[in-house]
């Protein structure tokens, strides 16, 4: 899960100084980002897949470093899991 928000925060948010061109840069190159969260219930061995999309919309901004922070400034770029039979 942190993960997952992490690379929201880095595609979503201006961290540096400058305006955050990455979700244009990849949408140039035909790239397309799928983030899956694998969930591990607690005293079970199995591991389901969760939902990508309700983690990433949840994403909150760390700091006065994500500024601009808009988790759909990236959605040409991600493609969510739909459901998890295919997993």
């Amino acid at each position: 899960k942190e993960y997952i928000e992490n690379i929201c925060r880095s595609l979503n948010a201006d961290q540096l100084k400058d305006v955050n061109n990455l979700p244009e840069l990849l949408e140039q190159v035909d790239v397309i980002i799928v983030p899956v969260l694998l969930n591990k219930p607690s005293g079970s061995s199995k591991i389901n897949v969760g939902d990508s999309k309700q983690c990433w919309r949840e994403t909150e901004p760390m700091s006065e470093s994500d500024r601009n922070f808009d988790s759909t400034r990236s959605d040409n770029v991600i493609g969510f899991p739909r459901g998890t039979a295919a997993w």
